[in-house]
């Protein structure tokens, strides 16, 4: 026994949708950006950021600010006059 065939199957320029090439363009993209995507968190997790100054630097540059921040007050004190 034969099974009846649908009348779109007939038509002489039917084709199933895996064989349109648009198709498989609009799955593409998706599917592009998540194989980007997955590259991008295994790039950041397997490649840590180190760090750019050492702890001595970190110190001189926390000095400098606290001692410019100590002159900035002292300078506005007199200028209100304060001092």
């Amino acid at each position: 026994m034969t099974q009846p065939v649908p009348a779109l199957a007939q038509h002489p320029d039917y084709r199933p949708w895996y064989r349109e090439p648009w198709v498989w363009l609009l799955i593409a993209l998706p599917v592009s950006a998540i194989v980007g995507c997955a590259i991008t968190i295994w790039l950041a997790l397997s490649h840590p950021d180190y760090r750019v100054v050492d702890e001595q630097e970190v110190q001189q540059i926390e000095s400098e600010l606290r001692a410019r921040t100590e002159s900035e007050t002292a300078r506005s004190g007199q200028e209100n006059g304060d001092g």
